[in-house]
């Protein structure tokens, strides 16, 4: 089908010691594509070079063949597709603005009709043994790590990293079109965002050992608890890096309640007549620059 646009959303730097993410998840709109339109944009989102990799110190990672995945369009404004989470089929928000998998929990008594997935139902769960904040503009949940087997149409990644949401303070959740957001930010904004307030609290122990009051031991046990989260966030890999892919793009119909296509290691038509090369501009986003 003909498309609008092909591209990239930019996605928020997190803020405090919460995960935060952009505002409802950021699902992908014709508000954004109306601003891709503008900047002529019409190219792939790109994964193996340094702009993007630089942040997490990880390695590029060899695309496979192309996955095609339909996308269910509600209102033109917001888009989603099924992936399965242990043999469970779950509708997820595939968001280019953040950065892991957060399924809502069949258990979660505040998760309206998001709450889908069900652990107990999973032959394949694991769980983990940190809980964290999930905060978007929208709301904020409470999520506990695990691992399971995530598939998109013949992509599939064994004991996949997640976060799996059992208390939420999110008013959107309750007539919720989505049980899961899929992050597809660029990888390694966990390990960044944890280095960075590691670095904050040690510059902080750093002052109190200067003065006669010492250093407080709830700054101590902040510093063990981050470096925990640290060292956990540097053995999870990302939902992309887990699939092997390279490199995606999105595909929205011209024609209002179309669907919408997100296309998995697709080519990126670099050298084509009408394809823009547009350098990713964001530390540790899909974000480029623009003028008005």
């Amino acid at each position: 089908g003909e498309c609008l646009a092909r591209g990239m959303a930019q996605a928020c730097l997190p803020v405090s010691n919460r995960t935060t993410y952009p505002a409802a998840a950021r699902p992908l709109g014709r508000q954004w594509l109306m601003a891709a339109r503008l900047l002529a944009c019409f190219a792939a989102a790109s994964l193996p070079g340094a702009e993007a990799l630089r942040h997490g110190g990880a390695s590029a990672l060899p695309g496979g063949a192309a996955v095609k995945q339909e996308l269910s369009n509600l209102g033109d404004v917001q888009y989603y597709g099924e992936i399965s989470v242990g043999g469970q089929d779950v509708a997820g928000i595939l968001d280019t603005g953040s950065f892991e998998l957060v399924l809502f929990s069949k258990n979660c008594d505040s998760c309206g009709i998001a709450g889908k997935y069900d652990e107990k139902k999973s032959a394949t769960y694991e769980a983990g043994k940190t809980t964290q904040e999930h905060a978007y503009g929208s709301g904020a949940c409470m999520a506990s790590d695990g691992f399971d087997t995530v598939a998109v149409n013949g992509l599939t990644a064994k004991h996949l990293p997640l976060w799996l949401a059992t208390q939420c303070q999110m008013p959107v959740l309750q007539m919720a079109s989505f049980n899961a957001i899929v992050g597809i930010g660029p990888p390694g904004e966990p390990v960044l965002s944890a280095e960075h307030q590691l670095k904050q609290l040690q510059q902080q122990k750093e002052a109190y050992e200067h003065t006669t009051e010492g250093v407080p031991k709830e700054l101590e046990k902040a510093i063990e608890s981050v470096t925990e989260q640290l060292k956990a966030a540097q053995q999870k890999p990302s939902l992309l890096e887990s699939f092997g892919v390279s490199t995606f793009s999105e595909c929205l119909g011209r024609q209002p309640g179309s669907p919408g296509w997100l296309i998995w290691n697709d080519d990126t038509r670099s050298g084509a007549a009408g394809v823009q090369r547009i350098p990713v501009a964001g530390q540790i986003t899909w974000g480029v620059s623009a003028k008005a």
